[in-house]
């Protein structure tokens, strides 16, 4: 049977506490990318188009991510490698500005 992924918006600080649980036990503890998990998601990005956590749950447990998507875009285009340049060759112009700001 195949895996359920949802995709949701952070829009409060429950959402972000879920999301900084995950953080800290992935990001911080396990992986050890971030020194520490509440700078990640500021209280200003709730309810935006910024974060969101994405979860797939399967038989063998669960992973969880939390995507910036505007931060993720800005790092890529700096870079301006195959990723971005694949990933981004049939957006228009308008969408490059709103993720560019």
């Amino acid at each position: 049977m195949p895996s359920k992924i949802s995709i949701n918006r952070l829009e409060d600080p429950v959402d972000r506490d879920a999301a900084l649980r995950v953080l800290r036990a992935t990001y911080q503890a396990e992986k050890g990318w971030v020194r520490e998990a509440e700078s990640q998601i500021a209280d200003s990005d709730l309810g935006s188009e910024q974060v969101f956590m994405a979860s797939c749950s399967a038989r063998a447990g669960a992973s969880t991510m939390i995507l910036d998507l505007k931060a993720a875009y800005q790092r890529l285009q700096r870079r301006r490698g195959w990723i971005f340049r694949a990933l981004t060759a049939d957006w228009d112009e308008g969408l490059h500005q709103r993720l560019a700001a």
